[in-house]
């Protein structure tokens, strides 16, 4: 019984703010972000353990609440990350093995949505996918370049989504045009 009063609590503010940290899920909704930091579970990791493997199924998306973890490619130390950064989403969205390893390096609070949770939230709204599908295009190997590619691919991204659904339009396919 107090489990199910749990799960229907409002969610915190805290969950709220971060997730609104992330770029991609900014777009979203009011009630679809309260959903999402509802559906968070948290998961306690302590300092040397490796949450994600390259190369492993990805089955879960992780934003970081409390502590720090590194990001390794191919071996190599790519960057560290803080509370508010987030990674898992380039798996689940593309359906490709994990492109990096991340280790904490203390303890770590994560807050996770699992696979179908995060990728129902996000490819089901237009905006959301656009910069989700296009955030981490660039290869991570190369970090202090990713912001600037990034943001150039996702204005690709959405002149050539309004082209599409431009020509989609003109050749009256109401299935690829929006309004």
């Amino acid at each position: 019984a107090l489990r199910s009063l749990d799960l229907a609590a409002p969610p915190t503010t805290d969950r709220l703010a971060l997730l609104r940290g992330v770029p991609f899920l900014t777009p979203l909704p009011g009630l679809s972000l309260e959903h999402l930091a509802s559906a968070l579970e948290e998961l306690r990791v302590a300092a040397g353990e490796t949450v994600v493997r390259q190369g492993e199924a990805g089955d879960r998306f992780y934003v970081l609440a409390e502590g720090a973890v590194a990001v390794g490619v191919d071996g190599a130390a790519v960057r560290e990350e803080g509370p508010g950064s987030y990674f898992g989403e380039v798996a689940l969205l593309r359906d490709t093995p994990r492109t990096a390893t991340v280790t904490a390096t203390s303890d770590c609070l994560l807050l996770s949505l699992g696979r179908d949770e995060f990728v129902s939230a996000v490819t089901g709204h237009v905006e959301s996918a656009d910069a989700a599908l296009f955030t981490r295009s660039t290869p991570m190997k190369f970090p202090r370049f990713n912001r600037r590619w990034s943001t150039l691919a996702c204005l690709a991204a959405s002149l050539t989504a309004t082209a599409a659904q431009t020509a989609a339009r003109r050749a009256g396919d109401p299935r690829r045009a929006r309004a």
